[in-house]
């Protein structure tokens, strides 16, 4: 009867510490800045102008998207199982298939770099600079710069979303 209570009890501790951890991996972000190296498809209804809302780690270490597109001032919510495919890429499948990698600046600050595969075939870079609120302090706005420039990707491409992003904040 101990040796029960015991790994009862023991179970139950393990359970209370996955959903704290999965609880402190949640993070909520909107979308600051998009750029990408076809600007057609982060352009005004282009199908990668994603507003982000949530980032969660899953338990086994995969990871819960949750963004937002618009098209036509409708806003459209997307939840997508990003898969763990390598130490720090994930794949999940949205207008294509999808390869990304996530990271979190020193700040507020995170950067998802994103490259789409279209069901045609069609290749398309994209950075999201995300933060808590409606910009980046010019610290990390000049960290987002640089990341587009080790991306090769033309900072003439860089898109300020958030006067755009009228879609819900959960």
């Amino acid at each position: 009867m101990k040796v029960l209570l015991l790994t009862l009890a023991l179970l139950l501790l393990s359970y209370i510490e996955r959903v704290h951890l999965n609880n402190e991996r949640k993070t909520y972000h909107n979308t600051i800045y998009l750029a990408a190296n076809n600007e057609k498809m982060i352009s005004e209804n282009g199908p990668l102008r994603i507003y982000l809302r949530n980032i969660q780690g899953t338990y086994n270490g995969d990871l819960e998207i949750t963004f937002y597109t618009r098209t036509n001032c409708t806003c459209q919510k997307f939840t997508c199982k990003a898969v763990k495919t390598e130490d720090i890429w994930f794949s999940m499948t949205y207008w294509g298939r999808n390869y990304l990698h996530v990271t979190r600046n020193k700040g507020a600050m995170g950067l998802v770099f994103l490259i789409n595969v279209s069901e045609d075939g069609d290749v398309t870079s994209v950075l999201v600079g995300t933060g808590p609120g409606s910009d980046l302090t010019p610290e990390d706005f000049e960290i987002f710069k640089s990341k587009l420039r080790s991306l090769r990707m033309p900072l003439k491409n860089i898109i300020k979303v958030t006067e755009t992003d009228t879609c819900p904040r959960d």
